[in-house]
């Protein structure tokens, strides 16, 4: 690879971070184009030192915040877990509750 620098793994690095959204692993720094580990640990001190140098330039996701629609009132709602498609409001209901037929009139149970 030549001659490298302090700038150009850190270019390396940060161009390594825009593709794939997190900091290179010393896997990474066997398999990819990136410097090796000699060169990395001869520059930087350590992976970990160099990790910490490109931590910031990775990006934040924002908390993924999920809405679905309640099966039963069309209506929006926030599910408290992946398994919730009735909204609260219409759990509280008759209607909802004479749904337990179909589970033998047991509410959760097994038979």
């Amino acid at each position: 690879m030549g001659t490298i620098t302090y700038d150009v793994a850190l270019r390396f690095g940060l161009r390594f971070v825009r593709h794939e959204g997190r900091v290179p692993t010393a896997t990474d720094l066997r398999v990819s184009t990136m410097p090796s580990a000699q060169t990395i640990a001869k520059l930087f001190g350590s992976l970990k030192a160099y990790q910490a140098l490109l931590a910031p330039a990775v990006p934040r996701r924002p908390p993924r915040t999920l809405t679905r629609v309640c099966l039963m009132c069309d209506a929006p709602f926030r599910p408290g877990h992946a398994g919730l498609f009735v909204c609260p409001q219409c759990k509280t209901t008759e209607a909802w509750q004479a749904t337990t037929d179909w589970m033998g009139g047991t509410l959760g149970g097994r038979r």
